[in-house]
């Protein structure tokens, strides 16, 4: 309701450009200040946000993560698809949360990420915005 009044708002006092509109919030009560797509929801509000202003949708592209570990250990994903003794790929939307999580085999341990990710923590959690390729590096105890 309030995307499309604000649609027929901007419709009857057109600006140079094109109009301009801000959505503030998302919810039966008019309140929040943000747009929060969930898992559940997939696409849903960028889908109704750009009918109740009469724009096309599309789905975000796909980026292509490459993720490598040495000897020694493996790494996994949420959102699930990676599962790599060493090295693959995923496919995955532009702006999905990624959190890769390197395990160690028994007597090795995590020396450090690089690429995408930095730093010595078991798990990194990062935006996908782009393709980008993370390497998580092991050595023997």
């Amino acid at each position: 309701m309030f995307v499309h009044d604000a649609a027929l708002w901007s419709a009857a006092h057109p600006i140079p450009d094109g109009p301009l509109m801000l959505v503030n919030s998302w919810n039966e009560l008019g309140e929040g200040q943000t747009v929060i797509p969930t898992q559940e929801d997939g696409y849903a509000y960028g889908q109704a946000l750009a009918e109740g202003v009469g724009v096309p949708w599309s789905p975000p592209p796909q980026r292509t993560i490459t993720v490598t570990a040495s000897k020694g250990g493996t790494i996994r994903s949420i959102p699930a698809g990676i599962g790599c003794p060493s090295r693959c790929t995923i496919s995955i939307a532009n702006g999905t949360q990624l959190i890769l999580t390197a395990t160690p085999h028994r007597r090795y341990s995590l020396v450090k990420w690089t690429g995408a990710c930095a730093g010595q923590q078991r798990q990194c959690t990062s935006i996908v915005d782009g393709d980008t390729s993370v390497r998580a590096s092991f050595k023997r105890r």
